[in-house]
């Protein structure tokens, strides 16, 4: 039988059925799409946060300071510290040797010190040696707010970085405590008062041999800081895969505070490689990436150690969402070492 308005019961139901496929089958091409583009966003802002990531690291390691001496890191095997170098270990980091290769690493861990450069420099005011008693240096003293020892902030800076005059030194050492020395009678050649002269403000810091990476004192070199040498605050930073998440953190020796760098999980990604390798180059700005090698190597590497001053940054992520399971994206960033492409001993020419 047909109703008044001339369709069966059958149509309709027909009808209904149809109009229930149709509607699921768009909401599910909408939730697809959907999904499409909240991946697509997702990527993008990794890729974003990776190009940021990278840009902070690689104006970091242009501002790496050459140290010379060099100071001595943790095991013979890991060489000298020069400023800048990789390691085999460290207590906050993840390495790891890549078990298809091994002159690649699948995690690599960076120390690198560098100077703060915003903070203007000061200037010693007398001849400090490191095997003084007290290991007071006196250094000069501008009334501005860029001074690395403002009377209101004059325990921020944990490290400085001494670069002789004539370029013989550049050594960093742990601040213990800066004192603030007002315009007075004081002279801070002697610390004796000279009755009807006034000097100018000036402070006096006192310092301590650095830590290597494991923690443990460097040992006090005999260095003679002659007058006028400039210091510059710096910080010794690390940089890996932490140890207990998949995050790309930093670790600042000097205040032992760790900050996230690049978190995977936000973008439901693994860490799969993190690896920085290295390159030594004759006084040019050219590199090869297929010629760079892995850093740490080994004692009989020492030498080529002291010659890098290009690197690259390789950062692998392995997709976990399960419609794209196992997708790995990579990133590159290479760059030159500016200071130690200046400054490096005569044989890395040869």
């Amino acid at each position: 039988m047909k109703n008044q308005t001339g369709s069966s019961i059958l149509e309709l139901t027909i009808a209904s059925c149809l109009m229930v496929i149709l509607i699921t089958t768009i909401m599910a091409a909408i939730s697809a799409s959907s999904s499409m583009i909240s991946k697509s966003l997702d990527l993008q802002k990794a890729k974003s946060e990776i190009v940021v990531t990278f840009s902070g690291l690689r104006k970091e390691l242009f501002n790496a300071t050459v140290l010379t001496p060099e100071e001595p890191l943790v095991l013979p095997k890991d060489g000298l510290y020069r400023g800048f170098a990789g390691l085999h270990s460290h207590p906050k980091c993840r390495y790891e040797v890549d078990p298809n290769d091994s002159t690649r690493e699948k995690y690599s861990i960076l120390r690198v010190t560098t100077f703060l450069r915003k903070t203007q420099p000061e200037e010693l005011l007398k001849i400090w040696n490191i095997t003084d008693t007290v290991n007071d240096m006196r250094i000069s003293y501008h009334n501005g707010p860029s001074y690395m020892f403002q009377p209101s902030n004059i325990d921020l800076i944990k490290e400085v970085t001494v670069l002789d005059i004539d370029g013989a030194y550049r050594s960093r050492f742990l601040v213990t405590s800066a004192i603030h020395k007002p315009a007075s009678d004081v002279d801070p050649y002697t610390l004796l008062p000279v009755p009807g002269v006034t000097f100018p403000a000036w402070t006096q810091l006192y310092l301590k041999t650095p830590n290597n990476a494991a923690g443990s004192p460097v040992p006090a070199l005999n260095q003679n800081f002659v007058s006028h040498s400039l210091v510059y605050p710096s910080r010794t930073r690390v940089y890996c895969v932490d140890t207990n998440s998949n995050k790309i953190i930093q670790y600042d020796e000097t205040s032992d505070v760790i900050s996230t760098f690049f978190d995977a999980d936000n973008y439901k990604a693994s860490i799969s490689r993190f690896e920085i390798r290295y390159l030594g180059t004759k006084n040019t700005d050219r590199f090869d990436p297929g010629k760079m090698f892995i850093f740490p190597m080994g004692v009989t590497d020492i030498l080529k150690r002291r010659c890098i001053n290009t690197f690259n940054i390789r950062l692998e992520l392995t997709q976990n969402d399960p419609a794209s399971s196992g997708k790995i994206y990579q990133f590159n960033q290479s760059g030159l070492l500016k200071t130690f492409n200046v400054v490096r001993p005569a044989d890395c020419d040869l």
